[in-house]
């Protein structure tokens, strides 16, 4: 790392679950959860070391429907062959009790969204993009309180979603366009944080209306669109990263301001009525509260990954109108500490 640069160890903290979609979806062909872990099949290598085991009993169970495979392969599956998966973690027995009875039920889609996850390790990490991503929200979001008037037209919608940033962070070239080349961000630099492996857990995402009338009129309240996934579980000690920034970034943005911003930002959001629906808002606001009053010099709260709509990123955009849940709580929201490097 060049001398221009200053960096800082990065630690983070899952206070609440946390959910970042790798984009696939795990059906039950593709996963087994017994001994109360979950254990993402290599089928290349569990189909070959099957077929070696028992050929004909392999070839019958083919040609048979999708749910009677997925069985198949759960009463077959020996984990101490340990080339025949990739990634296990541990599932609460209610999961295992609950996927043993589905796979008798050729109506259950037994999908489980999977966290995005090194391919060559299986361990689950947190794109160096979304940390960045989190804190550029929060400066936007300070910045934005600017009093000039170019940043009060923000109001009457005379500034586009597009020039927003350019204009808050002074990288508009001479014809009114943004010249990447002069975004300070370009000086932040963010490496991906690994977790290990066991971090994960098994969570159902519960998706409910942000305003209570809807969804006390909703068939199922609470359960309507919920769906299963691989969660960072909440107060799972991770593993750290590195953050970096140049003498020009830290020139607009030194790091005190950054992590007042993360927590200006995030009390922010915690004020407002509608920052989340939830039968347990009180409960729920006074934890939250809580961390912010106790943290340190050094720590701020972000909020990462799915879910972080609750806390929504553009300064403009109005709030969703459902909320995620995982364990009764809003994902994805981490304490964060920073350690200066030599």
């Amino acid at each position: 790392m060049p001398e221009m640069y200053k960096r800082w160890r990065l630690h983070v903290f899952p206070v609440t679950h946390l959910h970042i979609a790798s984009g696939e979806w795990l059906d039950p062909t593709q996963y087994v959860i017994t001994g109360n872990q979950l254990h993402v099949l290599n089928q290349p290598r569990l189909i070959a070391y099957l077929n070696a085991k028992d050929p004909a009993k392999l070839k019958e169970m083919v040609g048979l429907g999708h749910n009677m495979i997925a069985r198949f392969l759960c009463d077959s599956f020996d984990p101490s062959q340990t080339g025949t998966w990739v990634q296990r973690h541990p599932v609460e027995e209610a999961y295992q009790k609950q996927y043993l009875q589905d796979l008798d039920n050729p109506a259950a889609q037994q999908l489980v969204s999977s966290f995005i996850a090194n391919r060559l390790t299986g361990n689950p990490y947190l794109p160096g993009s979304s940390i960045k991503g989190a804190l550029r929200t929060a400066l936007v979001a300070w910045r934005a309180k600017d009093p000039a008037a170019r940043i009060r037209r923000l109001s009457s919608g005379e500034i586009s979603e597009r020039d927003l940033e350019p204009i808050l962070f002074g990288y508009l070239n001479d014809w009114g366009r943004p010249n990447i080349t002069l975004d300070p961000f370009k000086g932040l630099k963010v490496a991906d944080c690994e977790f290990p492996m066991a971090s994960l857990g098994l969570r159902k995402i519960e998706v409910r209306k942000k305003n209570p009338r809807e969804e006390s009129q909703r068939a199922h309240p609470g359960d309507e669109l919920s769906y299963l996934a691989q969660v960072l579980v909440k107060g799972t000690p991770g593993l750290s990263t590195i953050l970096a920034a140049d003498r020009h970034w830290l020139g607009k943005f030194p790091i005190e301001r950054m992590i007042a911003s993360c927590n200006d930002f995030f009390r922010q959001k915690l004020r407002e009525d509608d920052s989340f629906y939830l039968p347990e808002r009180k409960k729920l606001h006074d934890n939250l509260a809580g961390w912010l009053a106790n943290l340190k010099p050094n720590q701020f709260l972000l909020r990462l990954g799915k879910g972080t709509g609750s806390l929504h990123k553009s300064v403009n955009d109005p709030h969703p109108a459902t909320r995620s849940l995982a364990g009764g709580m809003p994902l994805g929201i981490c304490c964060c500490t920073l350690e200066e490097l030599p």
